[in-house]
């Protein structure tokens, strides 16, 4: 069963090293070659809609059932997590002996089933072979994304084994748009929140182009060492539209550019590197420090809002020592916004405005730091147990975790109120809760059941 929560950093890192596990929000394409990207089995009927209208737990849905505010959880047994599309829920779903496995729309006012699917398979596999169904969606919304991996048995001269696989479907009807055997996993979009690495976004949500990043066992190169690091995929076709070969993995994307962070071999410096993610080209890279350096590395604190905010440590040749600076960057162009500014050694955490020309840095205990092309500033800050940026209110003022929720002006630094809502924690905080929260669709809170593996819904009022 696929877990329903977002993993760590670290546990996303280890799923790199094994295809059994799930895939993620997004899709980059890795060394199983190209040749296999954007084939549309025919034998899987694709475009001829929805092969099934029935359900395997749950009820279909009619067409004139009245919306109501009554709390509802569907007979529907999840394989995966739920998505929201426009207006209604995506799950992976499955039968009580997890021997049948579909893909299912669901209405969020009423759970009732509005289409529910195959998972295309290939030749010699069965449900029962299929693991790791993760959902993302992709050509502004209106393809969904499955990943997933299936077994096939030997026959004749084929070995049989597995092998990671996508498929689009049509978000409205859950027509199969297409199927390949996927060149790697989805994408993961790492960020940083208070030091833990969380999904952010979905990668996929308004682009046409997809991504995946290759597995461990489809290539290990050494530290530092060139190979397939990505590949993108048209997401209304499943054909293969570019791939990159680089010395790092592609972690995170603002807009058309994906950000990579890079390494040169036996790990002597790490820097970002830009790419367009229509073509796949190198756009920029982060600038290396001026004069003689033994080594310099490069940290993402935040990417967003079509900006990278990041810090750089420079280990100097001639003094030995290490200088600590923190950037803000053009994500389109890789130019330093402003000016670079001196950080300590501490690990800081920051925030991107919402209009991308500046940032808010913070070292724990010490400081609260904007960066922006206009001017500067920095202002103390008091011993606390948890500090951090959570985020803007209406009026552009910085939202800060320091000894409770205050409000800072985003020109002066200065405290102009207290809040009580963080907006950093989007879970509901008021009334009975049927589960686990996932997220909201228009009035209704979408939550799983953490034992039971059901889907349930709320109405946002109640």
């Amino acid at each position: 069963m696929t877990t329903l929560t977002p993993p760590s950093r670290e546990a996303c890192t280890r799923r790199y090293a094994t295809a059994a596990t799930a895939a993620a929000l997004l899709l980059a394409l890795t060394g199983c070659g190209s040749d296999v990207a954007g084939q549309v089995s025919a034998a899987e009927g694709a475009g001829d809609g929805p092969r099934r209208s029935g359900t395997m737990d749950g009820a279909v849905a009619d067409a004139s059932s009245t919306p109501s505010t009554t709390p509802w959880t569907s007979d529907l047994l999840l394989a995966g997590s739920p998505l929201a599309v426009e207006d209604r829920i995506v799950v992976p779903v499955r039968d009580a002996g997890g021997t049948a496995f579909d893909l299912a729309a669901v209405a969020p006012d009423s759970g009732e089933v509005v289409w529910q699917v195959d998972v295309p398979l290939p030749d010699n596999a069965t449900d029962a072979d299929v693991h790791g169904l993760s959902l993302g969606s992709a050509a502004e919304g209106t393809a969904v994304i499955l990943s997933y991996e299936a077994s096939r048995s030997a026959s004749g001269l084929d070995a049989g084994g597995s092998a990671l696989r996508a498929a689009a479907f049509d978000a409205g009807t859950g027509e199969l748009l297409w199927d390949i055997e996927a060149p790697g996993e989805l994408m993961y979009d790492f960020m940083l929140d208070e030091g833990n690495a969380q999904i952010a976004d979905i990668p996929a949500a308004a682009h046409p182009v997809i991504v995946f990043i290759p597995t461990l066992d489809m290539v290990e190169p050494d530290d530092g060492e060139v190979a397939l690091r990505a590949t993108g995929v048209d997401a209304t076709t499943g054909q293969s539209l570019w791939q990159y070969q680089g010395a790092g993995e592609i972690q995170w994307w603002t807009g058309d550019v994906l950000v990579a962070e890079e390494a040169a071999p036996r790990g002597n410096s790490t820097w970002l590197t830009g790419l367009d993610r229509n073509t796949g080209a190198v756009t920029w890279q982060a600038p290396a420090p001026a004069g003689e350096t033994y080594q310099f590395n490069w940290y993402i604190v935040d990417v967003r809002d079509g900006a990278v905010l990041a810090r750089r440590a420079t280990n100097e040749r001639l003094t030995s020592d290490t200088v600590y600076e923190a950037f803000l960057l053009n994500a389109t162009t890789g130019q330093v916004v402003g000016a670079p500014a001196a950080v300590g050694p501490l690990s800081s955490t920051g925030r991107i405005a919402p209009s991308g020309d500046a940032a808010y840095l913070i070292t724990p205990g010490e400081e609260l730091r904007a960066l922006s092309a206009a001017s500067g500033w920095t202002i103390p800050l008091p011993p606390s147990g948890e500090q951090g940026v959570r985020g803007f209110d209406a009026d552009g003022n910085i939202i800060v975790s320091s000894n409770g929720l205050v409000t800072v002006d985003a020109q002066t630094g200065q405290q102009v109120g207290t809040v009580t809502t963080d907006p950093g924690v989007s879970e509901p905080v008021l009334g009975s809760r049927p589960g686990e929260y996932q997220f909201t669709v228009g009035d209704w809170e979408i939550f799983t059941g953490t034992q039971d593996n059901t889907l349930s819904g709320q109405y946002a009022d109640s």
